[in-house]
C-alpha cells in the first residue's frame, strides 16, 4: 500500500479519500493552510476559495497585495490602485476548486494558461456575488479572470501545489531544529542546523543566515516580513529555503534601506528578499514572495535551483529571479513583476522550464544581461506560458520575451551562445517577442550565436506599428550568427524565409547573418511521453484505453514489491523474492513504428551490498504482450517469440550502483551510480537508418539492431535484436523480477525518428547522375533569382560538391545541417559573379537527409538533399 505522509499539526487541514484498484489503496490528499494571525490585514476582501477532495471541502485562505493608491509615482509603473489576490493549497489526485467573487456581476470567468484547457466557464449566482467551479488533476498555477474586471485590476491566482515531500518538512521538535517565535531575535543557538518558521506573522527585518544552517523552512500559514541573506563563499554546506509560506517586504519603502527619493540607481545599496552568494547546490522551493522593495531572489552560486516559486511585485526593479553561476535551474515558477522576470548574469548551462509569466510594464521576461558576459555550455528555455504582458507603446528597449540590453560596460571577447528556446505559448498579444540588438545607446562588443527557436506560438496586435523581433550585431567581428527558427508562429501564421520580414514580424540590421527558417515538421514523432509530474496517484497513469502518456497496467504480483509514485518518479520497491513489479503498455501504438528512440532515467538504491545480480529487471519491446504474468514464463517477462528487443539492468555489489545488460549477447556495461539517462535506439526496418545521437552526431543503425547510449556516451553498438522474425515494435513492458532493492524510473520518452509532414514530399533520393536544386524561399532571391544552389552528394564518394550561381561577387557563409538543426560543416566562401563550385569533405555527413544553407549579407539560399 502506498504510504501517506500525514501532518499531525493542528494548523493543517487534511482530506483523505481512497480508491481501491487491483487490490491496492491509493490516497488522495489535500492540505490547506491557516490564517497567519486572527483578523490579518492581508486577507482578501474580494475573493473566497474552497477546495474539495474526496468527500470533504476546505476553505483555502486568500491573501491580497495592494499597490499604492496615492498619486502616481515612478516606482509603481502605472499599477496604482491595483490589487493582487492569491491562495495556495497542496494536493494529489484531483481537486475541485470553487471561487466566489464578492459583489460581482460577472457572467463568466476565463481560466489561464489557455494551454491547460479549462477555457471560459459560466458563473453561478450565490449570496453576495458570483461563483465558478473547475477541477484539476495535477498541480497548476491558474489565473481566474472574471469578465467584470476589465484590465485585470484585481487579479486572482490559484496556486495548486503538489504535496510536499516528507523529507522536505523538518520535525520542529528535533534536537537540531530551531523553531522561531513571532518575537524572536533570530540568534540561532549552536547545534541548530535547521530554522523553522511555523504559522504566524514575523518581522525579521534583515537576517543573515548563519553558515552552519542547512535549511530554512517557512511553513504554510507563515508570513515572514523581511529580507534574507546567506554568504556561502567560505563553506561547502548547501542551503535549502523551502515551504509553503510567504516572504513579504510590505513594511519598507522602495529600494530600502536607500529610500531617498526619487531613485537610487545603485542596486548594491538595496536589500533583496533572498540573496544566496557563493557555494553550490542551493535551492529555494515552494514559497511565495510578495511586495518586494527591489529584487526578489538572487542566486549567485553554482548548481542552484529555484522551484515552484510564486513571485509578485508591483514595483519597478522587482526583478523576479537573478541567476549568476553555472548549472542553474528555474522550474515550475510563477513570475509577475514590473521588471526583468528572470535575469541571467553569465556562466553556462541554464535551464528555465514549466514557468508561467504575467509581466507588468517594466523589463523583459527573460533578460540575457545588462553587460557583456559569457553564457555558454548548453542552455534551455522551454515549456513556458505567457498569460499576460502589460507593455505599452512606444516600445521600450527593455521589453519582450527574450532581450539582451548590454549597455553597461563588461567583459571583452565574450559570447552568448548555444540556446534552445522551445514550446513557448502566448495567451496575450505582446508588442515585442525577441530583442537581440547590440546597437542601442551605449554599446559594447559581444557575439550572439547558435540560437534555435522552436515551436513558438506568439501573438501581436493586428495593427502592430513596427516589428516584434529585432536582430543586429556590433561589428563584423562581434556579430549575430546561426539564429534558427523552426515552427515559429505569429498570430497563427508560420514564419518562413519569405514572410518573416513582413510588417510586425522580424527586423534584421547590420552585422547579423540572415535568419534561418526550417519549414518542416518535427522529424521525431512522439509516441509515448511520461514524466510522472502530474500526480502522485498511480491510477492517473493507467487506462484500458491509454493516451500517449498512460500504461495499460502498472502493478505487482504481491506485497513483496510495492509500486508507487515517489518524488515524481515511478518507484518499484522489491523486498521479497516471490513477487514481481511491472509496467505494461499492451495497446498497440498506432501507427506501429519501425524505428524508435526509447529514453528514460534510471536510479537504483537499496540493493544488497557485496552481491552482483544480473538481469534483475528488463525493458522489453515487441508485440502481443499481456498485462501481468505471461502464461508461458510465469513472470512479467514475455516469451521470446513476442520479443523484438530487450535491455537488462544488473545490480552491482555497491549499494546504489548498477549496469546495463545486453541479454542476447550476455554482455554487461560499465557500472553507473546516481540517476542515469539512457537512449535505446531500435531499428525494426529492413534497411540501415540514420538518427541524431544524444551527443548531436549522426549515427547509422543496421536493420534489426539496437544501440544504447548512457548520457552522451554510446555503451552498446549495433547489438542484435532478440532474433524473432515478424515482431513489430507495438508494445512495451518493464519487469522487476529478481534481487531486492529500489528502481526509480522517470522521464520516459519514446519517439519514432521518421520523416513526416511536408518534408517527405519535398525530398527525393539523389543518385550519382542527378543534381538537386533549390527553389529558394528568400524573398529577394525568389523575385530576382540572385542565388542558385545545388549539391551533388553520392553516398559512395568522400566529397560533397556544392555549386552556386551568384549575380555578384561577395563573401558568403556555407553550412550543412542535420535535421536536428546541428551544424555539421560551416565555412566561409568567396563567391564570384556567375558559377562557383566548392568541394567539402564528408567525414561528418553520414547517409541521410541534410540541409545546405548559403547566406550572404543580403540573401539566403537553401537546399534539402540526401546523401
Amino acid at each position: 500500500m502506498k504510504s501517506l505522509f500525514i501532518l499531525t499539526k493542528l494548523f493543517v487541514c487534511l482530506t483523505f479519500s481512497f480508491i481501491l484498484i487491483g487490490g491496492a489503496s491509493y490516497g488522495q490528499t489535500l492540505v490547506t493552510y491557516p490564517e497567519p494571525t486572527a483578523a490579518f490585514e492581508k486577507k482578501s476582501d474580494l475573493y473566497q476559495v474552497s477546495v474539495t477532495s474526496g468527500s470533504e471541502t476546505k476553505d483555502s485562505y486568500v491573501y491580497v497585495s495592494r499597490a499604492s493608491t496615492g498619486a502616481p509615482l515612478w516606482e509603481w509603473q502605472g499599477q496604482e490602485g491595483k490589487t493582487f489576490h492569491f491562495t495556495t493549497f497542496s494536493f494529489s489526485g484531483t481537486a475541485t476548486i470553487t471561487v466566489t467573487k464578492l459583489g460581482s456581476t460577472a457572467g463568466s470567468a476565463t481560466l489561464r494558461p489557455d494551454r491547460v484547457g479549462l477555457g471560459t466557464v459560466s458563473t453561478t449566482s450565490v449570496t453576495g456575488g458570483k461563483q465558478v467551479t473547475f477541477t484539476l488533476s495535477q498541480s497548476r498555477k491558474i489565473s481566474v479572470e472574471f469578465d467584470d474586471d476589465a484590465g485585470n485590476q484585481h487579479a486572482l491566482m490559484i496556486f495548486a501545489d503538489p504535496l510536499e515531500e516528507a523529507s522536505d518538512i523538518p520535525d520542529s521538535t528535533a534536537a537540531n531544529v530551531y523553531k522561531v517565535s513571532t518575537v524572536d531575535t533570530l540568534i540561532v543557538p549552536a547545534g541548530k542546523t535547521i530554522v523553522y518558521f511555523g504559522p504566524g506573522v514575523y518581522n525579521i527585518h534583515y537576517w543573515r543566515i548563519p553558515a552552519t544552517v542547512s535549511q530554512v523552512y517557512i511553513s504554510g500559514g507563515a508570513y515572514v516580513r523581511g529580507y534574507i541573506g546567506a554568504n556561502r563563499v567560505t563553506t561547502t554546506l548547501s542551503l535549502k529555503i523551502n515551504g509553503r509560506g510567504i516572504i513579504s517586504n510590505d513594511l519598507w519603502g522602495f529600494h530600502y534601506p536607500k529610500v531617498t527619493p526619487p531613485y537610487d540607481p545603485v542596486s548594491t545599496d538595496w536589500y533583496k528578499s533572498i540573496v544566496i552568494s557563493g557555494g553550490k547546490k542551493h535551492s529555494v522551493e515552494g514559497i511565495t514572495l510578495v511586495d518586494g522593495t527591489a529584487f526578489n531572489v538572487v542566486l549567485s552560486c553554482d548548481s542552484s535551483l529555484a522551484k515552484n516559486l510564486k513571485i509578485h511585485g508591483f514595483r519597478y526593479n522587482n526583478d523576479g529571479i537573478t541567476l549568476a553561476g553555472s548549472d542553474a535551474t528555474v522550474t515550475d515558477c510563477f513570475v509577475r513583476v514590473g521588471d526583468d522576470g528572470i535575469l541571467t548574469n553569465g556562466s553556462k548551462n541554464f535551464k528555465i522550464d514549466k514557468c508561467v509569466f504575467w509581466h507588468l510594464r517594466g523589463g523583459s521576461i527573460i533578460q540575457l544581461g545588462w553587460r557583456p558576459h559569457n553564457i555558454n555550455g548548453t542552455n534551455l528555455i522551454e515549456n513556458c506560458d505567457v498569460i499576460h504582458a502589460e507593455w505599452v507603446l512606444p516600445q521600450t528597449q527593455n521589453s519582450g520575451f527574450i532581450n539582451y540590453m548590454g549597455n553597461v560596460s563588461g567583459n571583452s571577447n565574450v559570447a552568448i551562445e548555444n540556446f534552445v528556446v522551445q514550446d513557448i505559448y502566448f495567451d496575450t498579444e505582446v508588442l515585442k517577442l525577441i530583442d537581440l540588438r547590440i546597437d542601442r545607446g551605449i554599446k559594447y562588443p559581444i557575439n550572439i550565436r547558435n540560437f534555435l527557436f522552436k515551436n513558438i506560438h506568439g501573438k501581436i496586435p493586428s495593427t502592430h506599428p513596427s516589428f516584434s523581433s529585432y536582430f543586429n550585431g556590433y561589428d563584423a567581428t562581434n556579430k549575430e550568427s546561426n539564429l534558427r527558427f523552426n515552427n515559429f508562429y505569429i498570430n497563427g501564421t508560420l514564419l518562413n524565409q519569405t514572410n518573416h520580414t513582413d510588417s510586425g514580424y522580424f527586423k534584421r540590421g547590420n552585422y547579423a547573418d540572415p535568419l534561418i527558417f526550417f519549414e518542416y515538421a518535427d522529424l521525431s514523432s512522439e509516441i509515448f511521453n511520461q514524466n510522472f509530474n502530474s500526480s502522485s496517484s498511480l491510477p492517473t497513469y493507467i487506462s484500458a484505453t491509454p493516451d500517449n502518456g498512460q500504461f495499460t497496467s502498472v502493478n505487482s504480483t504481491g506485497t513483496g514489491t510495492i509500486v508507487s509514485i515517489n518524488s515524481n518518479k515511478l518507484r518499484f520497491n522489491r523486498s521479497a523474492a516471490a513477487d514481481y513489479g511491472y509496467f505494461a503498455r499492451t495497446t498497440d501504438f498506432s501507427p506501429v513504428p519501425e524505428v524508435i528512440q526509447y529514453k528514460a532515467e534510471v536510479t537504483v538504491s537499496g540493493n544488497t551490498a557485496g552481491l552482483t545480480q544480473n538481469q534483475v529487471a528488463v525493458f522489453q519491446v515487441g508485440k502481443g504482450f499481456v498485462d501481468g504474468n505471461n502464461a508461458l514464463t510465469g513472470t512479467p517477462l514475455e516469451n521470446n517469440a513476442l520479443l523484438h528487443s530487450r535491455l537488462g539492468i544488473n545490480f552491482a555489489p555497491t549499494v546504489g550502483q548498477f549496469s546495463f545488460r545486453d541479454i542476447s549477447g550476455a554482455l554487461s556495461s560499465a557500472v553507473f551510480s546516481g540517476t542515469q539517462a539512457f537512449t535505446w535506439v531500435i531499428n525494426n526496418s529492413s534497411k540501415t537508418v540514420s538518427y541524431v545521437a544524444p551527443d548531436g552526431s549522426d549515427e547509422l543503425l543496421a536493420a534489426d539492431k539496437w544501440d544504447l547510449w548512457v548520457g552522451n556516451v554510446k555503451i552498446f553498438d549495433e547489438k542484435l535484436s532478440n532474433g524473432a522474425t515478424d515482431v513489430t515494435l507495438s508494445d512495451l513492458k518493464f519487469a522487476f523480477i529478481a534481487g531486492t532493492g529500489i528502481i526509480d524510473l522517470d522521464n520516459i520518452l519514446i519517439t519514432s525518428p521518421v520523416i513526416t509532414g511536408a518534408l517527405s514530399s519535398l525530398v527525393s533520393p539523389v543518385s550519382k547522375s542527378v543534381t538537386t536544386t533549390v527553389a529558394t524561399t528568400d524573398k529577394v532571391a525568389k523575385k530576382k533569382d540572385l542565388l542558385k544552389l545545388s549539391v551533388y552528394a553520392p553516398s559512395d564518394q568522400l566529397l560533397v560538391d556544392v555549386s552556386v550561381n551568384s549575380d555578384k561577387a561577395e563573401q558568403a557563409d556555407l553550412s550543412i545541417y542535420n535535421l536536428n538543426g546541428k551544424a555539421l560543416i560551416t565555412t566561409k566562401v568567396r563567391l564570384e559573379k556567375g558559377n562557383n563550385k566548392f568541394t567539402l569533405p564528408v567525414s561528418n555527413i553520414k547517409p541521410g537527409i541534410h540541409i545546405a544553407i548559403l547566406t550572404t549579407n543580403t540573401n539566403a539560399a537553401r537546399l534539402k538533399f540526401i546523401r
